[in-house]
């Protein structure tokens, strides 16, 4: 689901070429890592970018500064950023569940995908 929303959220073009879905074999890079469980499934944190060459082009340092740019320029590295920490510590401090974190989080994806 949050491939699928990730790509909707870019238009199901790739970040970097711009090339469509159609066109060529997407694949969906996370900004921050995906061991971190707060911005695993946030569409955000997503990045469509082809299977070959432009998924290596996210990991070099003008990749990482072009994505980053653009969270910089939405409003949105800050938002990350502030998820970026350890999920038990934010759990306790937000009162949730990490069950409850995970049904909310399918809802949200389920509703960017459904639109």
């Amino acid at each position: 689901m949050w491939r699928k929303a990730s790509k909707k959220y870019h238009n199901h073009c790739c970040f970097f070429c711009g090339k469509h879905e159609s066109q060529t074999q997407i694949e969906v890079h996370h900004y921050i890592k995906r061991k971190n469980l707060l911005t695993r499934y946030l569409p955000v944190n997503g990045f469509p970018v082809c299977k070959y060459g432009c998924h290596q082009h996210a990991h070099t340092k003008k990749g990482e500064g072009q994505i980053r740019d653009w969270l910089v320029k939405n409003g949105w590295l800050e938002y990350l950023e502030k998820r970026e920490t350890q999920s038990k510590q934010w759990f306790v401090e937000n009162g949730i569940t990490k069950n409850d974190f995970l049904k909310q989080a399918y809802y949200n994806l389920k509703k960017v995908i459904d639109g």
